[in-house]
């Protein structure tokens, strides 16, 4: 093989890696959510979005690569002045998101900075307005309204700003001692309210409870006084009409003189022991007077 040969074939292999060292130069994949901006000779050309792209070597350039996601930037504290004259070193956190790549890159030199420089501004004179008490006490109305505001500044730089938070607020000493003091008396009342509570439900309860008992006690007199009512009445009842089932028996029985004489000493008896305080009348009143004098006769034969 002659040299000429051999030069040919070096050539075309050297062809060959220019060619593949080209396209892999030109073969450009971007990531999902992410995006490259290409300037062909110094003008911007295109956005390139998540997929792949083909660049003209040493005509076209990325400028620019950056992501569509949102970001969560951590701005360092900044000493504020509050409408009472009180310095306190706030610290935010800003989450924006790049809507428009061209007003982001060509805006602005720097937007992050920008943002940054906004935010340090609109938080000087928002809280300039407002008391150390409302910047303390107020902070979700304070992010509502800074977030607002930043928004549509940030609007001509491409960046829309989804919310602005107030991380750290810190307050100089003598502020924070008040601040304890304050908290603890808090504690206090809320300790003094909670026992006299606590007290007021005890007392509550002790005189629901002898309540109660007072109508429990009061209930069980009543039945055991209507019980004994109850047992009088039967008692009554059944002395009644054992009676009377005697005085029938003694009628049925044809009772005579020597019979009323019995039964009259058999109730001298009773009535000399004071147990007994009924006398049985035959029911033929008749009798009466039979029995009226044998008492007479028995009264003479102790005489």
């Amino acid at each position: 093989m002659d040299i000429g040969a051999i030069i040919g074939i070096v050539i075309l292999v050297l062809v060959l890696l220019l060619e593949i060292i080209l396209i892999a130069i030109s073969v450009k994949v971007v990531p999902q959510a992410n995006f490259y901006i290409v300037e062909r000779l110094g003008k911007y050309l295109k956005t390139w979005k998540g997929g792949i792209h083909f660049l003209v070597p040493f005509v076209d350039k990325i400028v620019l690569r950056e992501t569509l996601r949102e970001k969560v930037i951590d701005f360092p504290s900044q000493n504020v002045i509050t409408k009472d004259n009180v310095t306190m070193k706030v610290n935010t956190v800003t989450y924006m998101q790049i809507m428009d790549s061209q007003k982001y890159f060509y805006g602005v030199e720097s937007a992050i900075l920008a943002i940054e420089n906004l935010v340090a501004t609109t938080l000087r004179n928002f809280l300039g307005n407002v008391t150390v008490d409302e910047t303390l006490t107020s902070r979700n109305r304070i992010n509502g309204e800074l977030t607002q505001i930043l928004d549509e500044a940030s609007d001509a730089w491409g960046v829309k700003v989804n919310r602005v938070e107030l991380k750290e607020i810190t307050p100089p000493p003598t502020i924070l001692q008040s601040m304890e003091k304050l908290l603890q008396a808090e504690r206090d009342k809320q300790a003094i309210i909670t026992e006299a509570q606590g007290y007021k439900t005890a007392k509550i309860a002790r005189a629901e409870g002898d309540s109660e008992a007072m109508v429990k006690i009061a209930s069980a007199n009543k039945e055991r006084i209507v019980l004994e009512a109850e047992a009088n009445k039967e008692k009554m009842i059944l002395e009644g009409q054992a009676r009377k089932q005697y005085v029938e028996l003694l009628a049925k029985a044809g009772v005579d003189e020597k019979v009323l004489q019995w039964i009259a000493l058999d109730k001298i008896d009773s009535l000399a022991n004071g147990n007994a305080t009924k006398i049985i009348i035959p029911p033929d009143l008749a009798q009466v007077s039979k029995v009226m004098a044998t008492f007479d006769a028995i009264a003479k034969k102790d005489k």
